[in-house]
């Protein structure tokens, strides 16, 4: 009867969940051959040549360091993440992970088992819809109040142009959105159609702005638009382009404090990391906001970078291979033009005795990691644009 039962060797292999073992640094020891079918790979092209973190999308990545790692230094293991990998040409596939860290013959191995997760894509497309929904409804509920307003006020019976330009373009919206939450066909496919024709941008801000602005008042915003030049015509879908821009500035309306005013420039943001992974992961979810950022793996070269590069923020790790990062904000407190300059301190070590130690020599915020971004990205907008 045992000999009808498969090796130890051919249960890893032919596993229904992948499998997958790595080094503590993220190198791949060994992928099992359905993990290897769902990402288009042979088996040799991932054992010993792969980082587990080259699979991983950005988002993934970020959260693998800022969370995980933590984790599993403290706990050994990590139970039941949502995270996406890159198929190898391109594609996104959502998984379900569990990860055991472990001594192998006294080296440290992590252990992954990997689910597919089609529920999860299901979740997720259909909560982006419901968010997009809601962006076209609220104008459109505005409008109708002001126009209910001025007739209860014995206002001019003939409704304000501007608001029956509102319901137009959100109309026009809205069945596009309706498809896409009908079609369940693209819920497994995990794509939206896009619906592409000419598209001339500054319109299409334009509209966007007239659309929020209830909202940018109400929270006291000044937003100054830039439209200089001959129009830009794109080949897009004014749908989805729409709700990029509308995004865009409900975020900005967001996190700019109240009374600020938003400008369309980027803000320039300096990442001092010795984890070339962690800088890469960040500057690149910040590049991702419209941050204009650099990278620095030492605190030397962040002070070389510095002076033409000209940060509005910068980032430090205290754990740097050269300087601390308090010796390094000290440093950059003596720069001209310091005073303009927001330093943020992100680190492991989150006591008191820690911020007040980054608060004395020159850090304006203490952020104990793993960062998180959206709170970041509201300390940034303290001094800066959204």
């Amino acid at each position: 009867m045992d000999t009808l039962l498969p090796g130890a060797d051919a249960l890893f292999e032919q596993a229904a969940c992948g499998l997958l073992l790595t080094d503590a640094d993220g190198l791949i020891l060994r992928a099992n051959a359905t993990l290897r079918g769902w990402l288009g790979y042979e088996e040799d092209e991932l054992a010993g040549k792969r980082r587990m973190p080259e699979l991983l999308t950005m988002g993934a990545r970020l959260f693998h360091h800022t969370h995980c790692l933590p984790m599993l230094h403290a706990r050994g293991a990590v139970a039941e993440i949502q995270i996406e990998l890159y198929h190898r040409h391109g594609q996104r596939l959502p998984v379900l992970v569990n990860i055991v860290r472990c001594l192998q013959a006294g080296r440290v191995v992590d252990q992954w088992a990997v689910f597919q997760s089609a529920d999860r894509r299901k979740d997720d497309f259909l909560a982006t819809l419901s968010h997009e929904l809601r962006n076209p409804l609220a104008p459109m509920r505005n409008a109708l109040d002001v126009m209910q307003l001025k007739e209860d006020r014995g206002g001019a019976a003939a409704p304000d142009g501007r608001l029956l330009q509102a319901f137009d373009r959100q109309l026009r919206h809205l069945p596009h959105l309706v498809d896409d939450l009908m079609e369940v066909s693209r819920i497994t496919q995990g794509r939206m159609q896009l619906r592409r024709a000419p598209v001339e941008l500054g319109a299409l801000v334009q509209g966007a702005l007239q659309d929020l602005a209830g909202a940018l008042r109400n929270a006291r915003h000044t937003l100054r638009l830039d439209l200089a030049g001959p129009p830009l015509l794109v080949d897009g879908d004014a749908t989805r382009l729409s709700q990029v821009v509308v995004n865009l500035l409900n975020n900005a309306i967001k996190y700019t404090p109240a009374g600020g005013a938003g400008m369309p420039e980027a803000m320039r943001v300096l990442v001092v990391d010795d984890n070339h992974d962690a800088a890469e992961a960040l500057t690149t979810a910040l590049g991702m906001y419209g941050c204009d950022t650099r990278m620095a793996h030492t605190a030397q070269s962040a002070l070389a970078l510095t002076p033409s590069f000209g940060p509005d923020a910068v980032l430090l790790d205290i754990g740097l291979p050269d300087l601390n990062g308090y010796e390094l904000a000290r440093r950059l407190r003596k720069l001209p033009g310091s005073s303009a300059l927001t330093v943020i301190a992100t680190t492991g070590w989150g006591q008191d005795k820690d911020r007040q130690r980054a608060f004395e020599a020159g850090c304006d915020h203490h952020l104990t990691k793993p960062i998180d971004v959206e709170r970041l990205r509201g300390l940034l907008g303290q001094r800066s644009c959204a």
